[in-house]
């Protein structure tokens, strides 16, 4: 249960969440719309003092690793609330428009019924930042490659996760997660420190570095009265 650490320690939890839906156009659904999408497991990471926090109601096998460390998706809430208390950040990657609105449904309809906990909390989506300044959709990879390097990667495409989890390979999945979570901290945090954010391009063998802040990143939350916890100086 470790993976990538961010280089510094921040009062940040990064949380990923993969669905059990296998086919979007077959079961009508929009990645802007949380209607029709049923949540498997949702990873929190508290990037302060390295931890994950795992949050399931699949059942794993007695003799996995993993077992002992889940918890029932109907705990969520009481987690996210401890941090608010605490005054982490919210960290996500495209959470204002799938995580977090999947997750804000009851339990019964596939969330996790975290309504109010997400509005007590500051919550910062660099996806949703970029889309406002660049009108693009960058994914996690080649925000991870640009900013932290080739030796930083996503365990897993994203496309073969809710594959994996229809063949029962949940432990796979959720530690895909949390290496996602990781990475989100990771590559903020890097962003945050070098006041620069870049993204990396592949096409066939040649790549190219996109610049894609240049405002500046760190002056994005300038404004925000949480800023001192992000920094352990």
């Amino acid at each position: 249960m470790s993976g990538w650490i961010p280089a510094q320690r921040a009062k940040i939890i990064a949380l990923d969440i993969e669905t059990t839906n296998l086919d979007m156009k077959v079961e009508g659904l929009s990645f802007n719309e949380p209607r029709g999408w049923t949540t498997g497991c949702v990873v929190v990471y508290d990037a302060w003092n390295d931890h994950p926090h795992y949050f399931t109601d699949a059942e794993l096998s007695p003799r996995h690793r993993l077992r002992s460390h889940l918890r029932p998706l109907s705990d969520l809430g009481r987690c996210l609330e401890h941090y608010a208390n605490k005054g982490y950040i919210l960290l996500t990657q495209n959470g204002t428009l799938f995580d977090l609105p999947i997750l804000a449904k009851d339990l019964r309809d596939g969330g996790a019924g975290i309504t109010t906990q997400i509005e007590n909390m500051v919550h910062i989506d660099p996806t949703e930042l970029l889309m406002r300044d660049t009108g693009k959709r960058y994914s996690l990879q080649k925000l991870v490659k640009g900013v932290l390097g080739d030796s930083a990667s996503k365990s897993m495409a994203a496309a073969l996760a809710p594959v994996e989890w229809a063949k029962g390979h949940y432990a796979e999945v959720i530690l895909y997660c949390e290496q996602d979570c990781r990475l989100t901290a990771a590559y903020f945090m890097q962003a945050f420190l070098d006041d620069s954010i870049e993204a990396i391009h592949t096409i066939g063998e040649s790549e190219s570095v996109e610049v894609l802040n240049p405002l500046g990143w760190a002056n994005e939350f300038a404004n925000l009265e949480v800023i001192e916890n992000l920094i352990d100086s």
